[in-house]
């Protein structure tokens, strides 16, 4: 489990991303804010995102992700399992 403080890094590291710097930051911070207040509260609460400020995160985190490197980093040692004479 992610602990608050790893949260607010992660948090910060998006903010701090270039792609987002494009965005608004008072909007960021605002849906960071909406997104991470219904955490202390009961699962299933509803946030309140208007479509606009749904794009701008998908968009953001869209490049976010395709910018990110397709290589997994593994520590050894690794089981692989599966049956090896499939093609």
């Amino acid at each position: 489990m992610i602990d608050d403080s790893e949260e607010k890094q992660r948090l910060e590291n998006l903010r701090s991303s270039a792609i987002l710097e494009s965005m608004d930051s008072a909007v960021v911070d605002r849906i960071i804010e909406k997104l991470t207040e219904v955490r202390s509260s009961k699962p299933g609460k509803l946030v309140q995102l208007t479509e606009s400020e749904i794009k701008q995160l998908c968009a953001a985190s869209r490049d976010i992700f395709i910018k990110q490197p397709n290589l997994l980093e593994l520590e050894a040692p690794i089981k692989i399992c599966g049956n090896p004479f499939i093609h």
